[in-house]
């Protein structure tokens, strides 16, 4: 869509000339002298394999395409003059009118996706752009937005996805069965040795040695449960700031006969309720895992601040980094970076970043890592205050 001399929209079909008038199942616009005949750029925005429309300053349909009309099914004298956010399903309205308003008001281009029902019952995912259409000195004359059908693309990427997830579980069940054949080799070795004898301290020290493979077994499980499932067990919400605070005192006895210095670092923020049992869980496992990392000693800073209507947790150590073609496979259970002569592994056989994952997953928080070999690891936690449960 473009202005005309006299600040007027020019809109044009097929013909050219003033005023809507669509043509068939499209109707296109044009104006001034152009190097190729118009007739070609009607065709060529009809017959062009990708869903291309455009709204007025007013967000009111004035271009609508050929694959529109299959992917929506209606034709453009229909849908010329209607409001372009109704075309979107109801959950995506706002989204699709906040971009359209801001690419007609200030220029910007934004991209979202979205499900979308096609004539034929047919759940399609589609990818749009949108984005500002201006004449030649800025003035906005509406916006359009290009769609693209990903459906296939999406479908792939799920197959893919689920290869790997298959690939990972064939790793997981291997990972699992040399764990356990360890532990309950050393169950059964202790009990047929105490088995041949009458010392009485030795037998106590099998069942001590055996209460303890079995709690490893559990710790293993329970770990492997909070991975694929988060940990659904109940628990009671507690302020952010405190649980921070209740974690660094347990551990600080651990932390200083390693070396290692916590320096907290805690912005004021209002009571911010969240479970307290999954935070706790999570610091623990995140410290643990810089401890393992700086087995010489060394510095944890942990910050807490808001970040717009979150917050934002960040743990950084002074560790050994992590190599950058292991960073994908962090969160996988049984995949450590960690050397063997390390005790992460009695504690927590590759499964501590593993369980941070999954209960940040359930209580709806993110996690992003980044890591320099020599230099250190940082972890950011996303969270939000957990919602008022519900009266009654």
């Amino acid at each position: 869509m473009t202005m005309g001399n006299d600040g007027s929209k020019a809109h044009q079909a097929a013909g050219g000339s003033q005023g809507p008038r669509p043509t068939g199942d499209s109707q296109t616009h044009a104006d001034g002298p152009s190097t190729m005949p118009q007739e070609f750029h009607r065709r060529l925005c009809e017959t062009v394999g990708v869903v291309l429309i455009a709204a007025d300053p007013e967000l009111k349909l004035c271009t609508w395409n050929g694959a529109a009309t299959r992917i929506f099914g209606a034709d453009a004298r229909i849908m010329i003059g209607t409001p372009m956010v109704s075309i979107f399903p109801p959950d995506q309205r706002e989204t699709a009118r906040s971009l359209l308003r801001r690419a007609v008001d200030h220029g910007e281009v934004g991209q979202f996706e979205f499900r979308h029902l096609d004539p034929q019952e047919r759940w399609r995912e589609m990818s749009a752009i949108v984005s500002p259409v201006a004449d030649e000195n800025g003035k906005p004359l509406g916006a359009s937005v290009c769609m693209r059908d990903i459906t296939l693309r999406m479908k792939l990427e799920r197959e893919v996805d689920r290869s790997r997830k298959l690939s990972s579980m064939g790793e997981m069940a291997g990972a699992m069965a040399h764990h356990f054949n360890n532990i309950l080799g050393g169950i059964v070795t202790s009990v047929d040795f105490a088995l041949t004898s009458d010392d009485a301290r030795l037998q106590r020290r099998t069942l001590e040695s055996t209460a303890k493979a079995v709690g490893r077994a559990t710790i293993l499980l329970e770990s492997l449960l909070a991975f694929a499932e988060g940990v659904h067990t109940s628990s009671d919400l507690g302020d952010l700031t405190e649980i921070v605070l209740e974690v660094a005192d347990q551990l600080e006895g651990e932390l200083s006969a390693a070396g290692i210095e916590l320096h907290l670092n805690l912005h004021t923020i209002p009571t911010t309720p969240v479970p307290r049992t999954h935070i706790q869980t999570v610091l623990s496992h995140l410290i643990h895992n810089s401890v393992d990392a700086m087995p010489g000693g060394g510095i944890i800073n942990l910050e807490l601040a808001p970040e717009g209507d979150r917050f934002r947790l960040t743990l950084r150590d002074v560790g050994c980094g992590i190599p950058a073609e292991q960073m994908e496979r962090i969160f996988e259970p049984f995949f450590s970076t960690k050397s063997a002569v390390s005790d992460a592994p009695e504690r927590n056989p590759g499964l501590g970043l593993s369980i941070v994952h999954g209960i940040l997953q359930e209580i709806g928080a993110e996690i992003s890592v980044d890591s320099t070999l020599g230099q250190g690891t940082t972890f950011n936690i996303l969270l939000s205050a957990a919602p008022d449960p519900p009266e009654g």
